[in-house]
């Protein structure tokens, strides 16, 4: 089946990097060196929710069909 090689519209988690980004700039302290980092991401991760993270999984039969449907071009994800 053709399909576009690395399309973030058929990654799940290019949907959730907003949130991810936006958890980690709330914080009081942004992590400066690798160590804080590693740490403050491990976090963030948790913090989001399965229902988020499973709400982008459900799509992706959508997501596949509008990517063809496109024909490389832009879709709603």
């Amino acid at each position: 089946m053709p399909q576009p090689a690395g399309s973030p519209d058929v990654v799940p988690i290019e949907a959730l990097w907003h949130t991810f980004k936006e958890i980690i700039c709330a914080r009081s302290h942004i992590p400066t060196t690798l160590d804080e980092l590693k740490i403050t991401v491990s976090e963030a991760w948790d913090e989001i929710p399965l229902e988020e993270v499973d709400k982008h999984i459900a799509t992706m039969n959508e997501r596949i069909q509008a990517v063809m449907a496109a024909d490389r071009g832009h879709t709603k994800y």
